[in-house]
């Protein structure tokens, strides 16, 4: 066998053929009034071989799953969480969101900051210096809040591994809340608060897929509800916006209603949006193909 008869056998050998009844496509697409070929893939990836109400539900996501936030991490670490932010706002506080530098860690941060001085607190932010820092919760970031005579860090998209900084934030009279999907370790951050889904008490696991954009997002409703405020319409949509990103960048699952809910109303908000960044952002991804349609 010559090298190019090999390496054709290796690619057929890497292909399997999905192969599907074609009665049972036409069946799905029928039951659900949807395209032969939609009904195809659902069936290909083994999500329309269940109830249908499941299918319906992966094709239609309620919009209730928007608005829940109680699964987002324990009942008792959302309770801390929550009652920190209020105290901090209260006392008219300065609050540090220290941010992961990537995508997600920058959009939730983003997240956290346009809600937070929504209800008029005072919200600083920085990010580790990804060359020389990495990811995390900075010492030197703690550094800088004690500095400012700041008592209270938020995180995002980080620290639930940083036991060390967090101690170091505890020396320092500095609180902490951790807002993170990342998976925990043996050993928890001694934090004022955990905002971890992977601390869920719910039955469903839809949270426990959520980017970390999406977790700050869960955890600033949480703190809306709190104070009885509804967050306002066009900022939702910036928030579902930024959140969206963050949910795309880092690859999330979508198979999950909630992670589904969250996109298409993002993408709906980044269509119509008059925001700067936002609307540059499009003209970036855009640039190469002027003559399609931007969304």
């Amino acid at each position: 066998m010559t090298e190019q008869e090999k390496g054709l056998a290796q690619n057929r050998e890497r292909w399997h053929l999905a192969k599907v009844d074609d009665n049972s496509v036409k069946e799905l697409a029928k039951k659900l009034d949807i395209d032969y070929l939609l009904a195809k893939i659902l069936l290909v990836r083994n999500i329309g071989t269940g109830p249908y109400t499941t299918v319906e539900d992966f094709l239609n996501p309620k919009e209730s799953l928007l608005h829940d936030f109680d699964g987002i991490s324990s009942k008792a670490e959302l309770e801390k969480g929550v009652a920190r932010v209020l105290e901090a706002l209260k006392n008219k506080e300065t609050i540090m969101i220290n941010g992961d530098p990537d995508a997600d860690g920058i959009t939730g941060a983003t997240v956290l900051v346009t809600g937070l001085r929504h209800l008029g607190a005072n919200v600083v932010y920085e990010f580790p210096i990804r060359s020389r820092e990495g990811h995390g919760l900075q010492v030197r970031i703690i550094d800088q809040v004690k500095e400012m005579g700041g008592k209270l860090i938020i995180t995002t998209d980080c620290g639930s591994k940083d036991l060390n900084a967090t101690d170091y934030a505890n020396e320092k009279g500095i609180d902490v809340i951790i807002t993170d999907h990342h998976i925990l370790g043996n050993e928890l951050p001694k934090a004022h608060a955990l905002i971890n889904p992977n601390l869920g008490e719910v039955e469903h696991d839809y949270f426990k897929t959520l980017a970390g954009a999406s977790v700050s997002l869960k955890f600033m409703q949480a703190v809306f509800a709190a104070k009885e405020q509804e967050i306002p319409e066009s900022l939702l949509s910036f928030m579902l916006s930024v959140a969206t990103l963050g949910t795309l960048s880092d690859r999330m699952s979508l198979l999950n209603p909630m992670n589904r809910i969250i996109i298409q109303k993002g993408i709906e908000a980044i269509a119509v949006t008059n925001r700067e960044g936002l609307k540059a952002l499009k003209r970036v991804c855009n640039e190469k193909n002027k003559n399609e349609r931007i969304i």
